[in-house]
């Protein structure tokens, strides 16, 4: 994610969206990833309360996101009356502006509250 100081922020969100899509649970996609972006934000300076808002939003969005959507999209399916890859082409533009809003969010953040950048890894000779 670049080495800004809302990279791991970003980190977080890109970490979220691509777990929380395919397991179309918002509770489960933040518990799988709090173990390992929990740390992360912890080093880069977000407050405890910070991190953990900042990974429940982004794994909330599973809620909404192809291909799962959680329950919610057999509910519209059967109302609406539709085929389930309707219903995917119906959500895909309020999950990008979910996650590009969270994104912004992300940024404000970091210029606020300067984070701190991540350290990159020196590189190693012959890669």
């Amino acid at each position: 994610m670049g080495s800004k100081s809302s990279s791991a922020g970003r980190g977080a969100i890109i970490t979220t969206a691509l777990l929380g899509g395919p397991q179309g649970s918002g509770v489960a996609t933040t518990m799988s990833v709090t173990p390992v972006m929990w740390p992360i934000l912890k080093k880069a300076g977000y407050s405890a309360d910070m991190a953990a808002g900042l990974i429940a939003a982004g794994g909330i969005g599973a809620v909404i996101s192809p291909p799962l959507m959680g329950a919610a999209a057999f509910l519209i399916m059967q109302f609406l009356n539709v085929s389930f890859w309707d219903v995917v082409i119906m959500v895909t533009v309020p999950t990008l502006l979910y996650y590009i809003g969270t994104f912004f969010m992300v940024e404000m953040e970091a210029r606020k509250y300067s984070f701190a950048r991540p350290k990159l890894p020196a590189s190693r000779p012959g890669w």
